[in-house]
């Protein structure tokens, strides 16, 4: 005896695949759009839609006083600076827009392209560092020579009070930055934004020179450089709806941290204030 279905619940079954397949179909389109968006946003906040290249360069705690031998330069890089360098890693050589993984090979394949080249170096000891590619810059003027060249020339909206310039003489073993912010640039000059409390601090910042873009994450602490380098990562979006393509300087206090309990991270800051300048370097 065969079994006759009714008309009327093969109407119903075709219908709901045919729905199925509509609303996979739209899913795909808008899942597409939105990650094309999304590239489209993060290649020219980082000022990659020419150049496919960023340089990191970190603290480098070598120091040259205490060297032996005839050796003229070192490099060491921090233990907080290096779990950074993982965090930028992952957005710089993976989908960096938030979507499922079971759809991130598919977005890297077919949506983002070749991946960005990234290269992490430390700081060097002189100014013969990377002058045509997207720089990450690591740490404040104290361990971070090139940090402290942008600011020898004017092209920095904020410090940490306290950052030495170029000609001081510095001993990297004595943190002597202070607990606020002193703007350099733009229509606040000279002003010190504070906030009430025990914070640890930190900078994003962005400049801009000819044909590229340059990143600035430092703290008051390695914690501070760190906190600061993951809200990068976890927060270009925002920063990117506030600015598009403009300069700024974001200050960050973020919650005291116990320097004997590693585990305690907090990467949101309690308040965030921002500073701007037209000015290209």
């Amino acid at each position: 005896m065969s079994l006759i279905i009714p008309e009327i619940f093969v109407n119903v079954i075709a219908n709901v695949i045919a729905n199925i397949f509509v609303w996979l179909f739209v899913a795909s389109i808008t899942l597409y759009l939105s990650s094309r968006n999304s590239q489209i946003r993060f290649l020219k906040f980082f000022g990659l839609t020419k150049r496919k290249k960023v340089r990191i360069y970190f603290s480098n705690l070598w120091d040259p006083i205490k060297t032996t031998g005839n050796k003229p330069w070192g490099s060491i890089l921090s233990g907080r600076e290096f779990e950074a360098s993982q965090t930028l890693s992952r957005l710089f050589g993976s989908s960096p827009f938030s979507i499922p993984e079971i759809v991130r090979g598919f977005v890297d394949a077919f949506l983002i392209g070749r991946k960005c080249e990234v290269i992490l170096e430390v700081s060097p000891m002189d100014d013969n560092f990377d002058k045509n590619n997207n720089l990450i810059v690591i740490g404040s003027t104290l361990k971070n020579r090139i940090r402290r060249y942008y600011k020898q020339k004017g092209c920095v909206h904020v410090i940490v009070d306290g950052e030495p310039s170029v000609t001081d003489e510095i001993d990297i073993h004595s943190n002597k930055l202070s607990d606020h912010f002193l703007v350099l640039l733009g229509e606040r000059k000279d002003d010190e934004p504070k906030r009430s409390g025990e914070y640890e601090l930190a900078i994003i910042e962005k400049i801009r020179e000819q044909n590229r873009v340059i990143f600035f994450c430092l703290g008051r602490t390695g914690f501070g450089t760190r906190a600061a380098t993951e809200y990068l990562a976890r927060n270009w979006r925002d920063m990117w709806r506030t600015h598009q393509d403009r300069c700024f300087a974001r200050c960050l206090w973020f919650p005291k941290q116990d320097s004997r309990n590693a585990s305690v991270v907090d990467w949101e800051p309690i308040f965030y204030e921002d500073i701007h300048s037209e000015r290209e370097c």
